[in-house]
């Protein structure tokens, strides 16, 4: 039989024991948990990234084709300019 010491430091030692697996377990659920947040945040990060991006090309896209109707205007101007004048110069030629 053990003295009631001797049972006192048994429980003790059996406490700090199942102590410290607690913790053990405690921090391993917690560090789980943080690196499960940790991809969700990265997953949402990246998808708010890949949004941004989508949208800057869009409006680059559509920048370009704004660019390229007024270049396309400029030039017909351009063209029916020279084609008056050339109308112009040789009806006066000719005439």
């Amino acid at each position: 039989m053990l003295s009631l010491q001797a049972q006192i430091r048994q429980l003790q030692e059996q406490l700090a024991v199942e102590k410290e697996v607690w913790q053990e377990n405690y921090r391993k659920k917690q560090d789980a948990q943080l690196m499960a947040r940790e991809r969700e945040l990265q997953q949402q990060v990246k998808e708010a990234r890949d949004a941004e991006i989508e949208r800057v090309m869009q409006q680059l896209l559509k920048d370009n084709q704004q660019a390229i109707d007024e270049c396309e205007r400029e030039a017909d101007k351009r063209i029916k300019s020279v084609a008056a004048v050339c109308y112009f110069c040789l009806r006066t030629q000719y005439a």
